[in-house]
């Protein structure tokens, strides 16, 4: 394979990441520093401020603008002239730029490369010789050259899927280190003495080397592609909390080397009976051989294929164990391995040892959202200035992590939740912006992904922190709004990729996601009814802890354990939704403590003071007046008189005791209902009530 000994600098654009990434990995190999841009406006901003010495530019980025950016670099009066290599066909218009045509060849790449920089002299045609000249002039030999390449090519695939292997086991052992593909260097020689090394073929004449060296180069590329692509395929489903990092079964890179290494001997014993079986025919006919050049674009068209069907495979297999995470009932978390035995933490990236850190409160420890929602854990970590991680099980797996009290990471499986769909909401990315953004940020920590919005110019650098916090919140505010899910408490550190300091401290934004996530159906069981009286809680927060608005503080002061939740209600600054919140929230982080709660808890009781009223009024009518009955003075109006008598009706209204277990209940509610209307009868009327005040007299 050709080779350029000039080191430059090249801009490679292609909006394929598997392309670009497997075209990068050439150019590493021949020592260039590498340029990438995924759109058509990358690639001249970054032509500007890098200024590369060539570009290669894939014809069919963005839908064939590719074409017209290889125009642009070449143009004579461009500012940023530039010679270009075309990956894919120019159409029937060539305009100077050097067609390179896909599946890539490495070799032919490195050498156009080379060319456009001046370190490498176009090579002149080489003569097409018959095969026996190639291999020796016989079949056999034919034969024996094809097995040899062939058992050379098997080798390096499986030698470069193991080190793959290894490198994803180390990836796993680092979760940070799955976000981004590590460059290898190239595997050193191997011993001779090694079991099972196997020599390499006899030299061949120098054309036949230098494709055979191509091939290898190619397999090679593809191999590493499709491995990433497997490894962005597995961090996009996250690791659920509790499997400690396992893969899939189905996954496991082992496996896959091994299937690979397999199916690549059986491809290769089946082009060794192919290429038999075209020498025999050749001899019968006495017809010229095909060409090597044929011989090795079969071999590689064969080739990519399977590793297409490979890669096929290997994703649906994906998919299917994604659907089935999403499909499977959710387990309740086990305790912590550290609290449960008491064996130390261990940091899942260095695996040392975690720093000591003092036990939680019982609360934090484990539980369930249903018992202890998110705003009242938020209160009690700022209350025990709390140091670790809190794991939620809930539908989308979430973490946060505390320092102190203070939350300082956040992470979470929720696709709505990631750093460029919640920027896309905020208005910071536009919808082709969006559609970049997504395979680039894939897999990547909250960090990196806002960074890499920043790097592809779609965010302005004072957007950076306030994005990275906005969606640390928008996974606590989301944590609010769960109504059930286990969690659990973990003794570990924020990693530093996921380091935030937010703007608001634990107090304010748990009262901040009751205001956000809590409704009706939730304030209700808390607040009780209208007759709830609210108290201060003993050291209870102050208004500046807690984040309150004047209006808001204004609100609180009405809660002093004297006034009913409708008076509350009547006397706030603040609407009756957003009154009832406050009030939730300050009743959460402790703030606030109910008195005495009226509604349905309180109904026993309400029952039986009904009751024992009933019996009073009933011994009342039995043998008192009328103006005693009706709660009035001889000197009542008639208006007062009607009053007292529509209230006492509707108090003994049957249906307010309906349910009611008591002897004669409904004959004792007609007996005082009868004599409550005869007394509003006669005392309303002048003449009627004349007569019987002076019979009372008599």
């Amino acid at each position: 394979m050709a080779s350029s000994s000039r080191v430059a600098r090249v801009l490679l654009v292609d909006d394929d990441i598997a392309e670009i990434s497997a075209v990068k990995r050439v150019l590493s190999r021949e020592g260039h520093q590498t340029v990438l841009a995924t759109s058509i406006a990358d690639a001249l901003a970054l032509a500007d401020q890098e200024r590369p010495v060539v570009a290669i530019v894939a014809a069919a980025c963005e839908s064939g603008g590719g074409l017209e950016l290889a125009r642009r670099l070449l143009a004579e009066d461009a500012e940023l002239r530039l010679p270009v290599l075309l990956l894919g066909e120019p159409g029937d218009d060539a305009f100077g730029a050097v067609a390179i045509p896909r599946p890539l060849d490495p070799a032919t790449l490195a050498a156009e490369l080379g060319i456009a920089l001046g370190s490498v002299e176009p090579e002149p045609p080489v003569a097409r010789l018959p095969l026996e000249a190639l291999s020796g002039g016989s079949p056999q030999a034919t034969t024996s050259a094809a097995q040899a390449r062939a058992t050379e090519v098997r080798r390096a695939a499986a030698e470069a899927l193991q080190r793959r292997a290894e490198d994803l086991r180390r990836e796993r052992a680092e979760p940070a280190g799955w976000l981004e593909s590590p460059s290898r260097p190239p595997p050193p020689p191997e011993p001779e003495d090694r079991p099972g090394f196997e020599p390499s073929p006899p030299t061949a004449p120098p054309d036949v080397a230098a494709q055979r060296q191509a091939d290898h180069e190619l397999l090679v590329a593809e191999i590493d592609a499709e491995l990433d692509r497997l490894t962005r395929e597995a961090s996009d489903r996250g690791t659920p909390p509790g499997s400690e990092g396992r893969w899939p079964e189905p996954l496991l890179p082992e496996d896959a080397a091994d299937e690979i290494a397999r199916r690549a001997e059986e491809e290769a014993d089946r082009r060794r009976a192919e290429a038999e079986a075209r020498a025999a025919a050749a001899g019968a006919e006495t017809a010229q051989p095909a060409e090597p050049e044929r011989i090795a674009e079969d071999l590689r068209r064969a080739e990519a294929g399977r590793l297409e069907a490979e890669q096929s495979h290997l994703l649906d297999v994906a998919e299917a164990e994604r659907h089935a995470a999403v499909s499977r009932p959710l387990e309740p978390l086990a305790p912590p391995r550290h609290l449960a035995s008491g064996a130390p933490a261990v940091d899942d990236v260095t695996g040392l040892p975690e720093p000591e850190l003092a036990d939680p409160p019982p609360e934090l420890a484990a539980g369930t959202l249903a018992e202890a929602p998110m705003p009242r854990l938020l209160a009690l970590a700022a209350r025990g200035s709390l140091t670790g991680r809190i794991d939620f099980g809930t539908a989308a797996p979430r973490s946060v992590y505390f320092e102190d009290g203070r939350v300082v990471g956040a992470t979470s499986g929720a696709p709505s939740e990631r750093v460029e769909e919640v920027a896309l909401r905020l208005g910071m990315l536009t919808r082709e912006q969006h559609r970049q953004a997504v395979p680039a940020a894939t897999g990547l920590s909250t960090r990196r992904a806002a960074l890499r919005l920043l790097e592809s110019g779609f965010l302005k650098p004072d957007e950076l922190t306030p994005l990275v916090r906005r969606r640390t919140e928008e996974v606590l505010f989301a944590l609010c709004g769960e109504v059930a899910g286990p969690f659990r408490y973990a003794a570990a550190r924020v990693p530093a990729e996921e380091r935030i300091a937010l703007a608001r401290p634990t107090l304010p934004l748990a009262v901040e996601g009751v205001r956000r996530r809590w409704m009706e159906p939730r304030l209700a069981p808390l607040l009780g009814d209208a007759s709830t009286l609210l108290a201060p809680a003993p050291r209870a927060p102050s208004a500046a802890e807690l984040g309150l608005s004047p209006a808001e503080v204004r609100l609180a002061a009405l809660a002093d354990g004297l006034r009913s939740l409708d008076e509350i209600l009547a006397g706030s600054p603040l609407d009756p939704l957003a009154t009832r919140q406050l009030l939730a929230a300050l009743v959460t982080v402790g703030a606030l403590v109910p008195r005495f709660q009226g509604g349905p808890a309180r109904l026993p009781a309400a029952r039986a003071i009904d009751l024992g009223r009933l019996r009073e009024k009933l011994d009342q009518v039995r043998r008192a007046d009328y103006f005693t009955i009706l709660g009035l003075s001889r000197h009542s109006t008639p208006y007062e008189v009607r009053e007292a008598g529509e209230r006492l009706l509707a108090e003994f209204d049957p249906d307010r005791f309906h349910g009611l277990r008591e002897p004669g209940l409904r004959d004792k509610l007609e007996e005082v209902r009868r004599v409550v209307a005869e007394a509003r009868h006669v005392l309303a009327d002048g003449s009627l009530r004349a007569e019987y005040v002076e019979g009372l007299g008599s």
